[in-house]
């Protein structure tokens, strides 16, 4: 929405192609309405890439003429001049056969939801036109470099840090209510961990078990879980009990929040022990609030985390995790004043980034 916004003020006439579209966008862009299509798991990023294809070649076959360039994300059109890349899926395949020693049902069921993603990435990667592939991350771009075909042309794109929706300068008022609101004492640590869902990729387990272990130290430490659907929780509730026992008093859940600055306020660090990200927009958003960052070394952490300066890179098992975050909170946890958001851009810089790209579009008159 703000590149959109940022690229219409820099005199940039623009067509988009959704389903809905930003009602504060209504009259600036031309807008294609695309057909809804309600499809079961796995198979809706195909329906939508056949509707886009679709709509494409009938619009071509109509005389009407082809954008200057076409920005798509991922595979969803093959012939696009630009398609931004925020995940690597042939990475993540890669973690879970690293994670499938014995293999659980919870990993088999990660590997079989990780095949559709790496069909979408065969699509993207092999596929004759000469894309440009934008990647939000230097290992992210590493992958591409290696699996993708040679023709394909990758620059980085790292994501943008909203400070004008996180604002260190709020954090300790909303700290102060957020701590209120959730029943949370000044002499608590509390750790924020934050996420929509994918909590096995995520790293979820590993933190609560990272949690407990730092509690069964004497330690007055909590893991504050921002998002999550109400089932969902429930779900990982359930399966807490039955591995680990009642954490109740280890574990608050907020669920859905339409304001995750607020809750990531109350916290005194960030902790996000991921198996696979590309540059993860919850910790841009925790570093923009000056949180320190406690970080596995996942794809997109080499773009945010400053070991020793704006965070700590953690090992990958609980009892290492537990170990560096204890001797960080002996030292004890502070935020940063001023905040350090790695190579994330700022507004004006995204904006800068993608002219420079249309710029130097070649012209295919």
């Amino acid at each position: 929405m703000s590149l959109v916004e940022d690229l219409l003020e820099n005199g940039e006439e623009i067509e988009i192609w959704t389903g809905e579209l930003e009602p504060a966008l209504m009259g600036r862009v031309s807008h294609v309405k695309l057909p809804l299509i309600r499809a079961v798991w796995g198979v809706k990023p195909f329906s939508d890439f056949l509707i886009i294809h679709s709509v494409a070649w009938r619009r071509r076959l109509s005389g009407k003429k082809r954008a200057r360039a076409v920005v798509v994300t991922g595979f969803m059109y093959l012939p696009a001049d630009f398609a931004t890349v925020h995940f690597s899926h042939f990475e993540w395949f890669r973690q879970l056969k690293r994670a499938a020693k014995p293999l659980t049902f919870q990993v088999f069921l990660e590997i079989l939801k990780s095949l559709p993603g790496c069909v979408t990435e065969v699509f993207l990667y092999y596929n004759p036109w000469r894309t440009h592939l934008l990647p939000v991350s230097e290992a992210v771009a590493a992958d591409i470099k290696r699996w993708a075909a040679p023709w394909k042309p990758v620059s980085v794109v790292p994501n943008m840090a909203r400070t004008d929706q996180f604002d260190p300068k709020m954090r300790p008022a909303w700290r102060t209510a957020s701590r209120q609101e959730l029943g949370i004492s000044e002499e608590e640590t509390i750790l924020a961990f934050c996420s929509a869902g994918h909590f096995f990729r995520k790293g979820l387990s590993e933190a609560v078990l990272t949690v407990r272990l730092l509690r069964a130290e004497g330690r007055a430490v909590r893991l504050l879980v921002i998002g999550g659907q109400e089932k969902t929780l429930l779900r990982w509730r359930r399966l807490f009990e039955a591995t680990h026992g009642d954490c109740t008093g280890a574990v608050i859940f907020t669920g859905m929040v339409t304001r995750s600055q607020y809750y990531l306020s109350c916290a005194d660090a960030f902790f996000f022990p991921s198996r696979c990200e590309a540059f993860s927009l919850v910790e841009i958003e925790a570093a923009t609030l000056g949180l320190p960052l406690f970080l596995t070394p996942h794809h997109g952490s080499e773009m945010i985390l400053k070991n020793g300066v704006n965070g700590h890179l953690l090992p990958w098992d609980p009892p290492g995790m537990a170990r560096v975050i204890g001797e960080k909170i002996t030292a004890g946890l502070r935020p940063l004043e001023v905040p350090d958001t790695g190579r994330a851009l700022s507004r004006d810089g995204y904006r800068l980034a993608w002219c420079q790209l249309l710029k130097d579009q070649p012209s295919r008159a």
